[in-house]
């Protein structure tokens, strides 16, 4: 049983005081119980935090840090769009694991270079692939009526 799916576990975790459990303080602590290999991996800590304990490889990039990132070039945005479009018009509008107005809208801002979504449209057209390939095998999703979330057919669970 995964550790943060135990609710005994969580409320262990949920006694300790707050202040505690900042800027990831308690967890750095908790790590030092378990064995070597488990604190041998870097981490990247957010600003203010309890920093990470491995030493940085200076050519890692800081996410947090927006000098020296550079935007997608046209060219790469609207290679990106194309596989996008192309993707949309091959499965249609119809694949309920996407909310098309939503795709459509950070698709255009991904293009215009308003902001850089490279890594969402990338994810909309695999999803896109993936659905045609199950409407092919003659599989799907359906929305749940309960969460209105993609659910794999045939597996449905009756509400009570």
């Amino acid at each position: 049983q995964l550790p943060f799916l135990d609710s005994d576990f969580l409320a262990i975790i949920a006694s300790v005081p707050l202040e505690q459990r900042l800027y990831h303080a308690f967890y750095n602590e908790w790590l030092a119980h378990f064995p070597s290999y488990v604190s041998a991996t870097r981490w990247q800590a957010y600003p203010g935090h309890v920093p990470c304990p491995v030493p940085s490889d200076d050519t890692l990039v800081y996410q947090w840090d927006k000098t020296g990132k550079r935007r997608p070039s046209l060219r790469a945005r609207r290679r990106t769009t194309q596989r996008a479009w192309a993707s949309l018009m091959a499965t249609g509008l119809a694949n309920p694991m996407l909310r098309t107005h939503a795709f459509v809208a950070v698709t255009m801002m991904h293009l215009t270079g308003l902001r850089n979504y490279d890594y969402a449209v990338s994810t909309a057209v695999m999803l896109q692939r993936r659905w045609r390939v199950c409407r092919a095998s003659g599989g799907g999703v359906v929305a749940s009526p309960v969460t209105r979330r993609p659910t794999p057919i045939g597996s449905h669970q009756a509400v009570h």
